[in-house]
């Protein structure tokens, strides 16, 4: 995001061409309930007629451009901006490429958004509730205690060295916990985290720059077989042809020919200009139409803007969740 000063340039609800972001000046009046471009309208505007048509101007030609996709993501943390190097701290599976998830449909992500919210192995609420059970009477008996021997107790296993038996999830967990640690009081142990958040996001891609993992190669847009090269072309052992050699078995066949390395294969795609995949998701994948998921390659985040957050955590700056399913 950009910035007007000290303040932060704001992403629209509304809007998707970027030559039509305006600013939001925190000082202004802002009235609750409308998007930040609706708000910027009304009190920047002479009149309520005229923001109304300044509105639906925008609106409309936000309409106009396919350039890029807009998405969904469910997670059980708050936070400003998505970050690439918490890849896999979510569900985790990543089964459609590493990176970052995405859902055309706001069903599929606060599925994601309720399932994880309400998973007691995520960091911030794993810390929350050993944090209060340390601080009751039979234990250290008051939180600022509690707090010290949960972040002495994290830090420990966190900054062990390479041959403890300590696995890297198990550090990254740790680590997530701690940053969020630090961000409370250590005099008040804070309400139960249950709630989870909702992302929408604009993702500053059309969707025909994606692989396509459910179509055959021949398919998809020139520019995706160019890229491919010879991972567009079925090979030799390849039995169903080449009318049958989708985007998935081209994914499959890059990762395979790096040692089986999923984030080699997005590094190797990114490279040759394709930002990340899309495939249909649960709901839709039986029929072969509908709404679709997004896999966005480490790399690309600075083209993933949020547009609006839905959850009643205070923001974590740098932190992010990525859901996979």
């Amino acid at each position: 995001m950009g910035s007007v000063g000290p303040f932060p340039v704001l992403e629209r609800r509304h809007l998707r061409d970027p030559r039509d972001r305006v600013p939001f000046r925190p000082w202004s009046f802002t009235p609750p309930g409308f998007c930040v471009t609706c708000r910027w309208a009304m009190t920047s505007m002479g009149s309520p007629l005229d923001a109304g048509r300044r509105i639906a101007a925008l609106i409309g030609k936000a309409d106009d451009a396919p350039g890029v996709i807009r998405a969904y993501h469910g997670s059980p943390h708050s936070f400003s901006r998505f970050d690439a190097s918490r890849i896999g701290t979510g569900e985790g599976a990543q089964s459609f490429g590493h990176g970052l998830y995405f859902a055309g449909s706001e069903d599929t992500a606060d599925f994601y958004r309720r399932k994880l919210a309400e998973d007691g192995d995520a960091p911030e609420r794993w810390a929350r509730d050993y944090w209060a059970a340390q601080a009751q009477p039979g234990s250290f008996g008051s939180p600022e205690e509690a707090y010290d021997y949960l972040l002495s107790h994290i830090r420990s296993i966190r900054n062990a060295g390479p041959g403890s038996s300590y696995s890297p999830g198990l550090k990254k967990h740790y680590a997530a916990a701690e940053k969020w640690l630090l961000s409370q009081s250590p005099y008040t142990v804070p309400d139960p985290i249950r709630q989870g958040h909702m992302y929408e996001v604009e993702i500053g891609h059309p969707e025909q720059a994606l692989l396509d993992l459910d179509s055959p190669i021949g398919d998809q847009p020139q520019a995706i077989q160019d890229a491919l090269g010879s991972y567009g072309r079925a090979p030799w052992h390849f039995t169903l042809g080449q009318e049958n050699w989708r985007g998935s078995n081209a994914l499959s066949e890059i990762k395979d020919n790096l040692s089986g390395s999923a984030p080699d294969a997005a590094r190797t795609l990114l490279e040759r200009g394709i930002p990340g995949v899309r495939y249909f998701d649960g709901v839709s994948r039986p029929s072969g139409e509908g709404t679709r998921n997004y896999v966005m390659f480490p790399g690309t985040e600075d083209r993933i803007s949020i547009l609006r957050q839905y959850g009643l955590l205070p923001p974590l700056v740098g932190a992010g969740m990525m859901e996979e399913e």
